[in-house]
C-alpha cells in the first residue's frame, strides 16, 4: 500500500484522538467549579434555548453570533473552558474553541443538571416603555460598536460600551441598580447580561428584546450619537 494511504490512517487515528480527548464531566464536577476564577463556563447552545434555562455563572455564547470575535475579546486565553451544549452536540464548540488557542478542560450536557436553571429577564420594548426608561434616568447599557451608534443614533442619556471593549470597561458601568441592556436585537445583549453577572456585578439586568431594530420600530427618537 502506498505511503499516503498509510498516512490517511494516521491522520484518522489522530483525529479519533482528538475527538475523544475531553472529558465529559459530571454535575457535581461543574457544580464544584462555577466559582472558580481559573476557569469559564460557557453554554454554546443556541440562543433561543439557553436563555430560558441556564447555569448560574455561566456566558452564552451563541456559536451562530459572531462567536470568535466576542469570545477573543471578553474571555482570557489563560482560562480554562467548559462547554455547556446539548447531549452528543459538543464536537462543533470544542473545535471552534480549540481552534481559537484556548484550552477546553471538558464539556457538560444541560440535559443533566439537577438543579434551578436561570432565564434571561427580557423587557418588552414598546414606545411607552422606553419612553419611562429615558424619563425616569434609568441606566440603559447600549453594547453595539461605534459605527451602529452612529448609524442610527443612540437613546437619549443610554450609556455606550460595545460589546469588543467590555471585559476593559466594564468595571465603569454603575454597580446598584438595574440595567437594561440593549443591541441590535438582542442576541448580544444576552451574552452581556450573562458577562456582567459571571463578574458578580450586584445589578439586577433586563435584555430589551427586540433591540435597537425594535426601538425604530415603535417610532421612538433616537439622538446623534
Amino acid at each position: 500500500m502506498s505511503i499516503n494511504y498509510y498516512l490517511f490512517i494516521i491522520i484518522s487515528l489522530l483525529s479519533l484522538s482528538f475527538e475523544y480527548h475531553y472529558t465529559h464531566l459530571t454535575t457535581e464536577e461543574v457544580q464544584s467549579l462555577l466559582e472558580n476564577d481559573n476557569f469559564c463556563i460557557v453554554d454554546t447552545r443556541n440562543q433561543s434555548e439557553s436563555t430560558l434555562g441556564y447555569i448560574y455563572n455561566t456566558i452564552l455564547f451563541d456559536l451562530n453570533v459572531s462567536f470568535s470575535k466576542f469570545f477573543l475579546a471578553l474571555i482570557p486565553k489563560d482560562k480554562k473552558i467548559i462547554i455547556i451544549t446539548n447531549e452528543n452536540d459538543e464536537m462543533n464548540s470544542i473545535k471552534t474553541i480549540v481552534d481559537l488557542g484556548y484550552e477546553v478542560f471538558g464539556f457538560y450536557y444541560i440535559q443533566e443538571w439537577k438543579y434551578e436553571l436561570l432565564k434571561l429577564n427580557f423587557e418588552t420594548i414598546t414606545y411607552e416603555n422606553i419612553d419611562n426608561l429615558v424619563n425616569n434616568n434609568e441606566y440603559i447599557l447600549d453594547v453595539r460598536e461605534v459605527d451602529e451608534w452612529k448609524e442610527t443614533g443612540v437613546i437619549k442619556n443610554s450609556h455606550t460600551f460595545d460589546l469588543s471593549n467590555l471585559l476593559e470597561n466594564y468595571k465603569d458601568i454603575k454597580t446598584d441598580g438595574t440595567i437594561h441592556i440593549l443591541c441590535k436585537s438582542g442576541k448580544r445583549a444576552a451574552i452581556a447580561y450573562t458577562f456582567l453577572m459571571n463578574k458578580k456585578l450586584k445589578n439586577n439586568f433586563t435584555d430589551l428584546e427586540g433591540g435597537i431594530l425594535k426601538v425604530i420600530e415603535v417610532g421612538y427618537p433616537l439622538q446623534p450619537y
